[in-house]
């Protein structure tokens, strides 16, 4: 329910996008993405809270820009629906499962 003022547009043919570093190379992020989203809209407290959202998502949804699942298993590009991505460092796949139902 927050905006934020720091704000800026991807050109995904040319702007730099990182997932999991911050402002310099030295703040890298220590521990495991299984999957990362971005949306141009702010999703509602309801959709936030729907049964399996945070587990899956259509990727076709409203808003939904860019969605990385990270189920390649190998190697260092993350393909996305339209946008991939090729890792800095040598990404290291750790199998998970979802929690029980």
């Amino acid at each position: 329910t927050q905006n934020s003022s720091n704000r800026s547009s991807v050109n995904w043919n040319s702007s730099e996008f990182y997932v999991g570093r911050s402002w310099n190379n030295n703040r890298d992020f220590s521990g495991d993405i299984c999957e990362v989203r971005v949306w141009n809209r702010i999703l509602a407290k309801e959709e936030l809270q729907a049964r399996n959202h945070f587990y899956k998502v259509a990727p076709d949804s409203e808003g939904l820009v860019a969605y990385w699942k990270m189920n390649e298993g190998s190697g260092n590009n993350l393909q996305d629906y339209g946008y991939d991505l090729k890792a800095n460092t040598n990404v290291i796949w750790v199998p998970v499962s979802l929690p029980e139902k």
